[in-house]
């Protein structure tokens, strides 16, 4: 069954592809946009400026078990619209060494738009991890550091200010049209390893 596709108004996406041990996936960073609407050269400006300054800092806080495949980046404001990817080269892994981690143990990238209601807040799970950064099922102050300035990255705007980080409202009903809003704060949500989707019990909220 193809998947319904739901526009985002002023909205594109960069997806950052990996692999491990034969299983892919990825983290999905969300850009507004105002006025401009993003060509597919703007979009691969963005994937560039990504992978020089976000992917050195990705890969030095995973594990070397973890390949880093490519930057796909596409305006989701229409089901047909301008797209750019970048192919990393062979071998680009991630630089930490030890044993991995189970790749369902993730430290939450947490951003808020400081509104309020469904769609208003995101985050970005990141996995990948070896024993060595580990205490149990928390990450060491060397990880949180790391994991601290992955987030600004994420957080800087993009090709001279036409790409503002934000968070995606997109409703699933047929007919519906999505918005986006820019993040106005972000945090590492603690030094607790979750899995990807949910808190584990005693972890807070």
């Amino acid at each position: 069954m193809a998947r319904v596709f739901h526009p985002c108004l002023n909205t594109s996406q960069t997806h950052i592809r990996m692999e491990a041990f034969g299983q892919r996936f990825e983290n999905l960073l969300t850009y507004h946009w105002n006025a401009t609407r993003p060509t597919a050269a703007n979009l691969g400006q963005l994937n560039t400026e990504l992978n020089a300054g976000a992917i050195p800092l990705f890969r030095g806080l995973v594990g070397n078990h973890v390949t880093f495949r490519e930057l796909y980046s596409r305006n989701i404001d229409t089901e047909v619209a301008a797209n750019s990817t970048l192919v990393l080269p062979p071998g680009t892994f991630g630089l930490r060494t030890g044993l991995p981690v189970a790749l369902n143990e993730a430290c939450g990238l947490i951003k808020r738009t400081g509104l309020t209601g469904y769609g208003q807040h995101g985050r970005n799970s990141i996995s990948g991890f070896v024993e060595n950064d580990m205490d149990g099922n928390s990450v060491g102050n060397v990880l949180m550091t790391l994991l601290a300035n992955l987030l600004l990255q994420f957080l800087a705007t993009r090709v001279s200010g036409l790409f503002i980080p934000a968070v995606a409202h997109i409703p699933r009903a047929p007919g519906g049209i999505g918005t986006s809003n820019p993040v106005t704060q972000g945090l590492v949500l603690d030094n607790f390893t979750d899995s990807q989707k949910t808190r584990l019990t005693g972890h807070g909220r």
